[in-house]
């Protein structure tokens, strides 16, 4: 009889066990870009899966003279560690949008970044991430948007 009760118990207990997934989750802001004269690297791995493994991740970037994103790599395997784009004007403030990919939905943040001078002089600025999520939940789709300062939603 003890035993039974146990294995009741048992059920019970598991079935009121809830695991919770999420979109992935963006990195802190000092965790993701680095940039020299002419290279900018994005450090990948810095992402979190949500308690759902990675897919793939994207990244788009801009400075403030183009009117659109520039593809930078789609598709990319949570297995890259860093991605690096080179060719980028030396001194120049970049924005870099960056989304990853799970099971349960997605997560875009931008992060903004300045190549150093010709001189080598170190100009690196940081902002706080924005983000978008947007999270699948029994096949319905709910999503958030924030924009930034010039009103630009992604």
């Amino acid at each position: 009889m003890s035993s039974i009760c146990h294995l009741i118990f048992l059920h019970i207990y598991l079935t009121q066990f809830i695991y919770i997934i999420s979109a992935p989750i963006a990195p802190q802001v000092n965790q993701v870009v680095t940039a020299n004269t002419t290279t900018a690297s994005i450090w990948l791995d810095t992402w979190g899966d949500g308690g759902c493994p990675l897919q793939y991740l994207s990244v788009d970037y801009k400075s403030p003279e183009m009117s659109t994103w520039a593809l930078g790599a789609r598709s990319l395997p949570p297995s890259e560690r860093v991605f690096t784009l080179s060719g980028l004007t030396p001194g120049e403030q970049y924005s870099f949008k960056i989304t990853a990919y799970n099971n349960a939905g997605q997560t875009t943040a931008v992060y903004n970044a300045t190549t150093t001078s010709p001189s080598g002089g170190t100009i690196f600025t940081h902002s706080r991430p924005i983000l978008q999520s947007r999270v699948s939940i029994s096949g319905q789709g709910l999503q958030s948007k924030i924009s930034n300062e010039a009103g630009e939603h992604f």
